[in-house]
């Protein structure tokens, strides 16, 4: 027999009358068998439509399974299209989470499973992503709607640089994609905001409600989830406050500076230690011209007092750097003004930094790393 479900509430930063549930049970079928898995989903449906039809599901199904319905179904009209008629549930109120890992040899079956699920109305959800390099192959051949990260499969990892980097790098993929992200495993305040940071739409865990029996979300959750948020909020306008402040200090101390610039054939020359001089949390300067290259020596902060002028780097191209362009655009706009790039984890140096930049004559700029005290 089947044991009986739970529900774990899923709740939308974007829309707080959202209603959505997980439906979990102990030993999801990895195989296709139509009398366990189907009973599975009508015990979720009919409790479920006892709290009312407005409502999503998010099922965890397998590959095999979707393969098995495909197999079984005439056309478009899969076995689980009965389920939901018996409810009145629609697909679009259902998505199909998939954390299975895809060999080489499954992903055209796996792409073509989810196109067809997905054009009778399923919504999609990538599971476990960034757990695997897999994972993230299927980003390419799928377009979810929802990208989960389950911050319990990283462990200690969460506290890393490396994992927050990851999850930048999930945040831009999904951006890309139209996907939205869903951070699963919450279970203090830290992993909540770090959530939040990072742009997700839809949070799940115990800090909010553990998994339910019955599906009956009390307004305390969706009340404590309201004032995490303006804790979140409040916090976050300080951070940006405090950015703020640093960054248009940097700025006031630049303007204030006649940068000596010499040119010669070869490269450029550039006076800087009155530039190493107005802030310890000048870390780098060098110049380039239009098109990236670098066109002056690399000076480098050695010591507080001290720096060295470093030739290895000369005619280097930076133009792939993300920030190259955005000054770029930001020069077109105001050409007399410092440009201010977002902030970038520095392996090297071991420190987050922002680029300051500015146009100089010939059309050169003067780029200039600057360590971000926190």
């Amino acid at each position: 027999m089947t044991e009986p479900p739970i529900f774990q509430p899923i709740f939308s930063i974007e829309d707080p009358s959202f209603s959505a549930y997980e439906s979990i049970f102990s030993e999801p079928p990895q195989n296709y068998i139509l009398s366990r898995e189907g009973l599975h989903f009508q015990n979720s449906f009919e409790k479920l439509l006892s709290a009312g039809n407005n409502f999503k599901l998010f099922l965890k199904v397998s590959l095999s399974w979707m393969l098995g319905e495909i197999e079984m179904s005439e056309g478009l009209n899969f076995p689980i299209l009965k389920i939901l008629q018996k409810y009145h549930v629609i697909p679009s109120q259902v998505y199909l989470e998939i954390a299975d890992s895809v060999s080489v040899r499954e992903f055209e079956s796996f792409s073509t499973a989810v196109e067809l699920f997905k054009e009778v109305g399923f919504k999609i959800v990538l599971d476990h992503i960034g757990t695997t390099s897999n994972h993230l192959d299927r980003l390419a051949a799928v377009s979810p709607d929802i990208i989960k990260i389950n911050i319990r499969n990283f462990g200690k990892m969460i506290q890393t640089r490396e994992f927050l980097s990851m999850i930048e790098y999930l945040k831009d993929i999904s951006g890309g994609l139209g996907a939205d992200l869903l951070f699963n495993g919450i279970e203090d305040e830290d992993e909540l905001f770090l959530a939040l940071d990072t742009g997700a739409k839809f949070l799940q865990g115990n800090l909010f409600c553990e998994p339910l029996e019955k599906i009956s979300i009390a307004s305390q959750s969706t009340e404590l989830l309201g004032s995490y948020i303006e804790s979140f909020h409040i916090k976050k306008r300080k951070q940006i406050s405090k950015e703020i402040h640093f960054e248009a200090s940097i700025c006031e101390l630049l303007a204030k500076q006649n940068i000596h610039v010499r040119y010669t054939e070869k490269k450029v020359l550039v006076d800087v230690i009155s530039l190493f001089k107005i802030s310890p949390n000048i870390m780098r300067i060098y110049v380039t011209d239009w098109e990236g290259t670098q066109v002056s020596a690399y000076y480098e902060r050695n010591s507080e007092n001290g720096f060295q002028e470093n030739q290895i780097n000369l005619q280097k191209n930076w133009s792939y750097l993300p920030f190259f362009y955005k000054h770029v655009k930001q020069a077109y706009r105001n050409p007399t003004a410092w440009q201010i790039s977002d902030p970038y984890w520095d392996r090297e140096l071991g420190e987050k930094l922002i680029v300051f930049s500015k146009i100089l004559e010939r059309q050169f700029s003067i780029f200039i790393d600057v360590s971000i005290t926190e």
